[in-house]
């Protein structure tokens, strides 16, 4: 089901899974085109979800997915100011499941628990786009080097990883660490070298050059998402 929700910025999209009355999923994607390269395993593990008695809920953020909203002129604020609209209108109890750079944002007021999957810090996200846009660059020949994307980056929007982030976004990624919050578990592959409280085997599917699908990890990663659902809410 394809619904929408308000925030102080406008309308955005929701992806939703089950009848609308049980505990529920709030999937909180990765970010810019990871959440492309990750799409049909998120909604493989809410349909699985479903199945299993529980609801699965995938709200747009600002400026991504089928946002109508320019994501130059967004923040990391507005992303948190989204999902706590969006989470004050739910009417059941909620846990999080935030995958990479989602996890930056999964303090959703309201959470009754998180789930993480290879959660990434705001500082590893930046540098790894910039160090794709320097690839790009030199590709192509262009004569583009860290200190001017740097500066550019400070003052203008700047294309990065075929996104164009606004200096705000670029910023406020930079100085954002994953959230303390409780209770938590954190799950990573097994080729994650990282502390969690279990390891997946599968590859990583936001590595990837095109988008992609994983059975296995998305049924282990629906088994993970509903036993922790129901510890966390009952």
């Amino acid at each position: 089901m394809i619904a929408r929700y308000a925030w102080r910025g406008g309308e955005e999209l929701i992806f939703a899974t089950g009848v609308g009355n049980r505990p529920k999923l709030l999937v909180l994607q990765p970010l810019f085109e990871e959440a492309n390269r990750t799409r049909r395993l998120l909604a493989g593990v809410m349909r699985a979800l479903a199945d299993a008695g529980l609801d699965g809920v995938l709200p747009d953020l600002p400026g991504m997915g089928d946002s109508l909203t320019p994501l130059s002129a967004v923040d990391v604020q507005d992303w948190r100011d989204a999902l706590a609209a969006f989470a004050a209108v739910l009417d059941t109890p909620f846990v999080t499941l935030a995958v990479r750079g989602g996890a930056l944002i999964d303090d959703v007021p309201g959470a009754a628990g998180h789930l993480r999957l290879a959660p990434v810090d705001g500082t590893s996200i930046i540098r790894n786009l910039f160090r794709t846009r320097l690839a790009a660059d030199r590709e192509d020949a262009a004569s583009a080097d860290m200190a001017a994307l740097e500066l550019q980056a400070a003052n203008t929007p700047i294309e990065l990883g075929g996104n164009r982030l606004g200096p705000a976004l670029v910023a406020g990624l930079r100085d954002t660490a994953l959230p303390l919050v409780s209770p938590l578990r954190t799950l990573r592959l097994e080729s994650d070298p990282a502390p969690a409280d279990a390891k997946l085997a599968a590859a990583p599917l936001w590595r990837r050059a095109e988008p992609g699908d994983d059975p296995a990890l998305a049924r282990s990663l629906a088994s993970e998402a509903i036993d922790w659902v129901r510890a966390c809410v009952g």
